[in-house]
């Protein structure tokens, strides 16, 4: 049951409506609800998410502080303090960041991505990189963890200019 009304219902429709797009896909879950943050921005006739100057410190020192061992495994989403709103807006900011690099990419990424390494694997394969690359561009340097890659998660059908 979907509660609201106005811009509340509208959001909220627009979401689940996204979540339903992406249903057939078993993603992870941080990429998929960075996905649908973002189609819901864009269906809504949103502003893209921006964050002040004391945003990303806080995104900083709050990752910084728990680890991201939660958002890689989604655990942060489900979270009732303040975890769950940074992992939304650092799931979004992620996607944005991925999209932005090479969208011909993201899409064999969002194609390939497997729940089992958080996406680590098929990041490797689309982009070349690890997810601390597009991690690094979002929160800046610091010691972040990414999962572990596992090779046969996901599969892809991809070849980069590098690879031939």
């Amino acid at each position: 049951m979907v509660n609201g009304t106005g811009d509340r219902l509208r959001h909220t429709l627009a979401h689940e409506l996204g979540h339903d797009l992406l249903s057939q896909q078993q993603l992870p879950l941080w990429i998929e609800e960075g996905v649908v943050q973002v189609l819901t921005r864009y269906v809504l006739d949103e502003a893209e998410l921006k964050l002040d100057d004391n945003g990303w410190t806080a995104q900083r020192h709050w990752w910084g502080w728990l680890g991201l061992d939660s958002f890689w495994n989604g655990a942060a989403f489900y979270r009732p303090d303040d975890t769950c709103l940074r992992a939304y807006q650092l799931a979004e900011l992620l996607v944005r960041a991925m999209n932005r690099a090479d969208a011909q990419a993201f899409n064999w990424f969002i194609a390939a991505a497997n729940p089992s390494d958080s996406g680590e694997s098929a990041c490797h394969r689309a982009f070349g990189v690890s997810l601390l690359h597009f991690l690094i561009q979002v929160l800046g340097d610091g010691a972040w963890n990414v999962p572990a890659r596992r090779e046969k998660a996901g599969t892809l059908d991809y070849q980069s200019d590098n690879d031939e």
